[in-house]
């Protein structure tokens, strides 16, 4: 499992490659900032994966926190805060819009 995509957000090049070349590769959706910050190449790896990405944060359980990414995963917003938290990042995120095919797969659907 590597954590917060492979503590690598801002390089998605890599992080795709390495799902490539490593199968049993899985990655956990952490730093919505770090994807959000380019819609499209982060849609792109959870549209071209969606069995190896694990929802998760390491956020407080609050409901601020998941609407944020709830808004990140299934939204084309544009341009929104990510996240009310002050630590948590001081940039704006684009929305993905991912299908409910991929939603499911990213939220429960059991591996």
């Amino acid at each position: 499992m590597a954590l917060h995509v492979a503590n690598w957000p801002e390089n998605l090049a890599a992080v795709s490659e390495w799902l490539r070349e490593y199968p049993n590769m899985y990655v956990e959706l952490g730093p919505a900032g770090g994807i959000g910050q380019a819609a499209a190449p982060g849609g792109e790896i959870l549209r071209g994966i969606p069995d190896r990405i694990l929802f998760g944060t390491d956020s407080e359980p609050v409901p601020e926190v998941y609407a944020n990414y709830f808004r990140w995963l299934e939204t084309a917003d544009e341009y929104f805060p990510y996240s009310g938290y002050p630590g948590q990042g001081r940039w704006m995120i684009y929305g993905m819009e991912l299908p409910d095919s991929i939603l499911e797969k990213v939220y429960q659907q059991e591996r």
